[in-house]
């Protein structure tokens, strides 16, 4: 997943960075919010960084990181709260 300091990641940094957040969806590639670039060396490099579109959705990701944050415990707990009542 592109950071929004418009550097690129490598997939498999990316998908450690952004658990439970594909970057491999066709729907989300041909939304365009990030560029995807592969070289030819051995092994292949596929990096990606964000396009403006996806820059102009920096705002709303971060008012969801700070959001998730902040409610964290809450969260935990609707989990564990649900996952009992499914046993």
């Amino acid at each position: 997943m592109p950071r929004p300091d418009g550097q690129r990641l490598l997939f498999t940094p990316a998908r450690r960075s952004y658990r439970g957040v594909t970057v491999d969806d066709p729907a989300g590639a041909r939304a365009c919010p990030a560029a995807r670039a592969a070289s030819l060396a051995v092994p292949v490099r596929i990096e990606y960084a964000l396009t403006p579109l996806g820059t102009s959705l920096m705002s709303a990701v971060n008012a969801l990181k700070t959001w998730a944050e902040k409610h964290i415990d809450e969260i935990e707990t609707a989990r564990a709260a649900y996952d009992q009542a499914a046993v």
